[in-house]
């Protein structure tokens, strides 16, 4: 677990300009759960909902067939529309993996998952750090669909009513005074469900837009006399895979009071009673996701946060590797959740680790000279998230204030004799890719001796995931992916500017040698899967993981997590004997009697030759009784909610 005592600061304004994409995605890391349950045949259009075929016989159909719910509408080219209900056969209707529409067994493994998601009926399954997790659509009111890009929760077609309306949260800007007064501010990005107030049935879905409005079309059915309207901080479209809990793992919803049907909801506000703080958050890390993967050739595997108002997680606000999850301080000393520069490092943190490599070992870090992997960890994860907020001052509240600091003004110092492995500063990893991407400003007309470049960001990304990870990577410097890498990367991947690269680097005392490889820069493949399962054993739970790998690992180092406590998490390590290739190892740890936890993570750290330190990572979730004074409803799958309403 990576902590943020916020010691780091930055400076960044992406240039808009064209950029080339990196090249092919990173093999994701694979896991493995218990699958869940089938999902129920639903179908959301009949064979005779088919547009007439006066057109061809399948007109209107796509190639392949389609799957409605867990029927599979399919066409012969001599007998036409065909419908096939795959819950009849014990099975669930697949798409969105690559392959044909098919009925076929539910996923019981991440590596299952080719595309990273998969539609099984009208259940969207993907996987969380190796954690398969199953989100069902239609709880949403929606359906799943594989139309577009990838899988994802999308609206039901059809409807002979709508409903459009607004949705507002409270805010505080974060500004060099501290948090600012309450005002209102759209809640944008948040998923919308439409229910009939007699029986909770969910009707439409539909994701609010930038001004925070909605619209949904829906059939209201002979109950429905009533409606209420439920926002939550949860996203599952075909773009975005991001979800906001407190510990006990149910997402923040807020529900209006029922209005007639046939009209239009009052406007609905989140207040900060209501945890308007989690939809800042939600709103915060989807703007994020969305502005990486302009960036990347790959979709970013899911993100969560934990926040809860006036908690303090042990470790701060911070990232945690097993599964990738950011951990937000609500502490009133100290509240992180309207602070988008501190939620942009720790979206930092999280890219560096699910689509880059970030060997830190964590620990303290002030800006002084520490561990070159801790220092490069920090000081890029904090370029990566205020330049993908435009931000140009860090900033970090507390309750006396604030913490604010200009790039500008590090003046952070190598030293020039030091060599290649010596201690860094994060803030002259940090200043060094501001200035590589500095661009042209009404304060900064031009690069000139102190900023000889101008850099696209696209190109810092491009050595991020395209040759950290890789294969090609000869890890100089110390042991473990650090600034040496990174700049051996640059100029591996061929993003040239040399000149004004050794500028840069004198001016900052680094005594960079360039003699980092040559090209080419290929990327790594997946090294290990892991399946891990929570069991009752004698009165007590014991935790069992199984590794396999289609390789030897000669050496590994294996991690227990359990969840924040009081003081710290939980940790057990264990030195492995080495694993055989295509055999599998199982690890278990019995854990001391009366502990349940609401989860438990594992992990495991191997070296594996030029590719240096590898990782793969599993989460079981079990569950942790509510929280006192709040409603929690289930709606199955990866859906818990922690309710609040008018």
């Amino acid at each position: 677990m990576l902590s943020s005592p916020h010691a780091y600061l930055g400076i960044l304004s992406f240039l808009t300009m064209s950029c080339l994409p990196p090249p092919a995605d990173l093999e994701k890391r694979d896991g493995a759960a218990s699958p869940d349950a089938r999902p129920d045949a639903r179908p959301d259009a009949r064979l005779d909902a088919l547009p007439s075929p006066d057109g061809g016989l399948c007109e209107g159909l796509p190639t392949g067939g389609r799957c409605q719910g867990n029927e599979l509408l399919g066409c012969d080219p001599l007998l036409g529309p065909s419908l096939r209900d795959c819950s009849a056969e014990g099975a669930a209707c697949l798409s969105g993996d690559g392959a044909p529409p098919r009925c076929g067994p539910l996923p019981a493994t991440c590596s299952e998952l080719q595309t990273g998601s998969l539609c099984a009926g009208d259940r969207l399954y993907l996987c969380h750090g190796g954690w398969l997790r199953h989100i069902p659509c239609d709880a949403l009111g929606g359906r799943c669909s594989s139309d577009g890009s990838s899988p994802g929760c999308a609206p039901r077609e059809g409807g002979d009513l709508s409903v459009t309306g607004l949705v507002t949260r409270d805010h505080r800007e974060a500004g060099p005074e501290g948090l600012g007064p309450l005002v209102s501010a759209p809640a944008e990005g948040v998923t919308v469900t439409l229910l009939a107030a007699e029986d909770q049935r969910p009707l439409a879905l539909a994701t609010t837009d930038a001004e925070g409005r909605f619209t949904l079309t829906y059939d209201p059915g002979p109950l429905a006399a009533e409606l209420v309207l439920r926002v939550i901080t949860l996203c599952a479209d075909e773009r975005h895979r991001l979800w906001v809990t407190d510990a006990a793992d149910a997402a923040y919803a807020f529900e209006s009071a029922p209005f007639p049907a046939g009209t239009d909801p009052p406007h609905i506000h989140v207040a900060e009673s209501d945890a308007s703080g989690a939809f800042h958050i939600y709103e915060a890390l989807r703007g994020l996701q969305g502005e990486a993967e302009k960036y990347l050739a790959f979709a970013l595997p899911p993100v969560r946060a934990i926040w809860e108002p006036g908690v303090l997680p042990a470790s701060g606000t911070s990232f945690s590797r097993y599964p990738p999850t950011i951990l937000v301080s609500g502490a009133p000393a100290d509240p992180d959740e309207f602070d988008s520069s501190v939620l942009g490092h720790e979206f930092g943190h999280y890219l560096l680790w699910v689509a880059s490599r970030d060997d830190s070992p964590g620990g303290p870090h002030d800006g002084s000279p520490t561990d070159p992997r801790l220092a490069w960890s920090e000081g890029a994860a904090t370029w990566v998230g205020l330049g993908l907020l435009g931000q140009e001052l860090y900033v970090d509240t507390m309750a006396t204030g604030a913490l604010v600091k200009d790039p500008e003004e590090l003046g952070a110092m190598a030293d020039p004799l030091g060599g290649l492995g010596q201690p860094l500063s994060e803030n002259l990893v940090l200043q060094l890719l501001w200035d590589m991407t500095d661009p042209a400003s009404g304060t900064d007309p031009a690069p000139g001796p102190e900023d000889p470049m101008s850099a696209p960001p696209c190109d810092l990304f491009d050595v991020l995931t395209g040759y950290l990870p890789s294969e090609g990577l000869l890890d100089r410097g110390v042991v473990g992916v650090d600034l040496v890498d990174f700049l051996d990367g640059w100029i591996c991947r061929g993003h040239g500017d040399i000149p004004g690269l050794t500028t840069l680097l004198a001016g900052a005392g680094f005594p960079y040698d360039f003699d980092g490889p040559a090209p080419p820069c290929p990327k790594p493949s997946a090294q290990v899967e892991l399946d891990l399962r929570v069991e009752e054993d004698s009165g007590a739970l014991r935790v069992a993981l199984t590794l396999w790998s289609p390789q030897d690992i000669p050496e590994s180092l294996v991690h227990l997590v359990l969840p924040l406590t009081a003081r710290e998490p939980h940790r057990a390590r264990r030195e492995m004997a080495p694993i055989e290739a295509r055999s599998p190892t199982l690890v278990s740890w019995i854990l001391p009697p009366g502990w349940d936890p609401p989860w438990v993570a594992a992990g495991i750290e191997f070296p594996s030759g030029r590719l240096g330190m590898q990782h793969a990572s599993a989460f079981a979730a079990r569950r942790m009784p509510p929280p006192p004074g709040h409603r929690i409803m289930s709606l199955g799958g990866l859906l818990r909610l922690r309710l609040s309403g008018s």
